[in-house]
């Protein structure tokens, strides 16, 4: 199991990129990005499974969390919950690469701040959505 916490990250072009792995667990991080340049991600998920991504502050100005899969395999079993994203993108973008199945993401608890979209689904390979979706919040989900 990796873990990673109480971690503050300043991004260039490029962003946390989990890519091919199992049982990662992420909380209390931070991550700033610039708000007015593309390709500022802030966490991509890339096939893999169980991940849980907790009490994270996002703050970039591409899309704030990415799961995404490739030719290696599925994306399964992934939680992102108690975090706080501002974005001038998607706050949780399904894709680009989606060329294997995507299954149990779970969103909960998310407040979204000055994103153009909370959620987005580009769908364009092979893969499919088998999803438990949820988002639950007492505040309201996109904030200005």
């Amino acid at each position: 199991m990796v873990a990673l916490r109480i971690v503050t990250h300043v991004l260039d072009l490029c962003s946390l990129h989990i890519l091919n792995s199992d049982r990662v667990s992420i909380h209390d991080l931070n991550i700033y990005g610039d708000f007015n340049t593309p390709n500022t991600d802030g966490i991509d998920i890339e096939s893999s499974n169980n991940t849980v991504i907790k009490d994270c502050h996002i703050d970039t100005g591409d899309d704030a969390i990415c799961p995404k899969t490739n030719a290696d395999g599925p994306l399964h079993n992934l939680t992102v919950t108690d975090c706080w994203i501002r974005t001038k993108s998607c706050a949780v973008k399904l894709g680009s690469g989606t060329y294997a199945d995507f299954h149990s993401l779970h969103f909960e608890r998310l407040t979204i701040v000055d994103s153009h979209r909370g959620l987005g689904l580009q769908l364009r390979d092979s893969g499919t959505l088998n999803l438990l979706f949820l988002i639950c919040s007492t505040k309201p989900l996109l904030q200005s």
